[in-house]
């Protein structure tokens, strides 16, 4: 079965990742929004990629 694109359309990253917190354990494809990268960067990417590592 294939895992959905889960789309973080966001406007800050506290909502995605107060979203996200919901799938703790469960491994996800994520897409990131135009509107979150521009507020929240290139951070949010890499805290995004330390979850999946820990």
């Amino acid at each position: 079965m294939t895992k959905p694109i889960i789309a973080l359309d966001f406007p800050n990253a506290s909502s995605a990742t107060e979203f996200l917190s919901q799938f703790e354990n469960e491994s996800l494809y994520v897409k990131v929004g135009m509107e979150l990268y521009y507020q929240a960067g290139a951070s949010l990417l890499s805290y995004l990629l330390y979850c999946t590592l820990v």
